[in-house]
């Protein structure tokens, strides 16, 4: 084996902090196994990937399981995103009730495998009407047509090529750009002593595109639509540059339930030849995510200063939002297990899945449970 493969989001993560802080380069690098993290514009090469760790929502991991994809779930987050439903100023929309008949927002993308944006809008107008005792049935949607959004250039140390070749289009190994002898990732965020860049960390990681939810809010603005579905520090930026206020806050509400979409629960996923051929790597690589999940707990603004996302920038925020590092254990409990399973029926309900899925035997423990035997202790963790 020469290299593994892993796929992120943006934002705070186990799988990008241990990158972030280059233990998974440590773990793997000394027996000559490059850690790479697939960027967005090589995800068309990623069923051709088969040491592929997929940290990513529950929508496309679901859609391509209901399609045969021979993954294997290793692990679950839950990670709150800043769900909202958002509404203009004079729109009286305060508490889910407000939504019966309502005009909702609904994006539609065509030609594409799945359209997850449509998804996860669905499933959040689902959520916040169950909270009032509504179904989908008690408001009107409203499909909105959204186009691609045109292509960003990487930019950053990582998004240089290293001097041994490219390993294809899209695809970016990084940089190794290290600050010298001793320097360890204990202030992670500030130059100099303290601080190292390794191949699989953060530069040039795309930072989400507010334009991608201009279709839903200028529909809004506009009076087309009374309310719509957002997440994340990226739209409550380009919410605030609209005037809009969050009419509902999805976060806020104490059942879980409520807030089930694509990215809670967050599914870890890896390919089933890799967990056949090398049980050993998939549970040190889960292993290393577990022991990066436990230093953001006990440091939680330096886990947060390792993602430029975990704060929008400029004035546009939205009053009161404060950002929390998530809850970034990995388990593969009986509870969410259910929320997947729950996710799963919801999406195959809906036509967003092309057969149904058997969250139960997707799952396998084992390498989670030889990832928690083999824990080091704090002393032994590199940092």
């Amino acid at each position: 084996m020469q290299e593994l493969w892993y796929h992120r989001r943006p934002g705070p993560t186990a799988t990008g902090i241990a990158a972030d802080l280059g233990w998974l380069d440590d773990e793997f690098t000394p027996e000559g196994i490059a850690v790479r993290h697939l960027v967005p514009e090589g995800r068309r090469h990623e069923r051709t990937l088969r040491t592929l760790f997929r940290d990513d929502g529950n929508v496309p991991a679901l859609w391509a399981r209901s399609r045969g994809a021979g993954t294997r779930l290793i692990g679950l987050t839950w990670v709150e995103e800043r769900q909202a439903i958002l509404t203009r100023p004079y729109v009286t929309i305060r508490d889910p009730e407000d939504l019966r008949g309502r005009r909702l927002a609904l994006p539609l993308r065509r030609g594409v495998p799945v359209d997850v944006r449509r998804a996860t809008a669905l499933r959040g107008f689902q959520g916040a009407l169950w909270a009032g005792g509504l179904t989908l049935n008690d408001a009107h949607l409203v499909d909105i047509p959204v186009t691609s959004i045109p292509g960003r250039r990487l930019s950053g140390p990582g998004a240089r090529q290293r001097a041994s070749g490219s390993p294809g289009p899209g695809i970016r190994p990084g940089t190794s750009d290290s600050p010298g002898p001793g320097a360890r990732p204990g202030t992670p965020g500030s130059p100099g002593p303290g601080t190292r860049q390794r191949a699989s960390g953060p530069a040039g990681l795309p930072r989400p595109d507010t334009r991608q939810w201009e279709p839903e809010l200028e529909a809004l603005a506009r009076g087309d639509v009374d309310a719509v579905y957002v997440k994340g520090a990226a739209a409550v930026e380009a919410a605030g540059r609209y005037g809009l206020h969050v009419a509902i806050d999805l976060d806020g509400h104490p059942d879980r339930r409520v807030r089930i979409n694509d990215g809670t629960v967050r599914p870890l996923t890896v390919d089933q030849l890799l967990l056949d051929v090398r049980p050993d790597v998939v549970a040190r690589f889960l292993r290393v995510l577990l022991d990066a999940a436990e230093w953001a707990t006990a440091h939680p603004d330096q886990a947060l200063s390792l993602s430029e996302d975990a704060l929008p920038p400029g004035p546009h925020r939205l009053p009161d939002l404060t950002i929390d590092l998530p809850d970034l254990t990995i388990d593969l409990s009986a509870e969410r297990l259910g929320l997947l399973a729950e996710q799963e029926r919801f999406l195959r309900a809906h036509g967003f899945l092309e057969s149904a899925v058997d969250v139960a035997s997707w799952a396998d423990h084992t390498p989670l449970l030889s990832a928690h035997a083999h824990r080091r202790t704090p002393q032994e963790q590199p940092v």
